[in-house]
């Protein structure tokens, strides 16, 4: 939609997202064992309290995380295209649009982690579908048709919050509608 520019740009921010979201994925790690292991030992309480605890970690990293994204975009892409003025402008403009993905990307994850972690691999399964491929799809197609080719930067982080409400309503009805853990 944006020609070489864009492919190049959204290059850019794929490989700095990697980094950024290997974080969350050892936490997500870290999430399942203990989740795993307190399950087993039926210590439902010390599974409540480390999952609030992981979720507001996850929370500040990613802060941490778009704030970064935000404030050293132009930095950022300079180090990849600072040889291309076009390309810089637009990667930069990319990254700080899509950067405010992180706040929530960690959340979503550490939150598929704890339902592999208590044996409901259909919920995990279904959360990381949803935020990996379904929303993100969706975003990529219906934004730019409805509000122009430049939307589409705007796919990252709408479908974190998509995605946000589908793990908010799972936990909840997990914790509020009457499952153990």
């Amino acid at each position: 939609l944006i020609g070489e520019v864009g492919v190049v740009a959204i290059g850019v921010y794929s490989y700095v997202s990697e980094i950024f979201l290997s974080v969350f994925f050892a936490l997500s790690t870290t999430t399942v064992t203990v989740v795993g292991y307190k399950y087993g030992a039926e210590d439902f309480e010390g599974i409540r309290d480390f999952l609030k605890k992981t979720l507001v970690l996850t929370l500040c990293f990613g802060a941490v995380m778009t704030a970064a994204g935000i404030f050293f975009a132009s930095e950022i892409a300079e180090l990849y295209v600072g040889y291309d003025r076009e390309a810089w402008e637009l990667t930069a403009w990319a990254l700080k649009i899509c950067s405010l993905g992180f706040f929530l990307y960690g959340f979503n994850i550490v939150a598929a982690g704890f339902f592999t972690g208590m044996e409901e691999g259909t919920k995990s399964a279904t959360l990381a579908f949803f935020q990996s491929l379904a929303a993100p799809i969706a975003c990529i197609y219906l934004l730019p048709k409805f509000f122009g080719p430049e939307s589409i930067w705007f796919s990252t982080p709408i479908a974190n919050v998509l995605a946000a409400i589908l793990s908010v309503c799972f936990l909840a009805r997990h914790f509020y509608g009457g499952q153990r853990g």
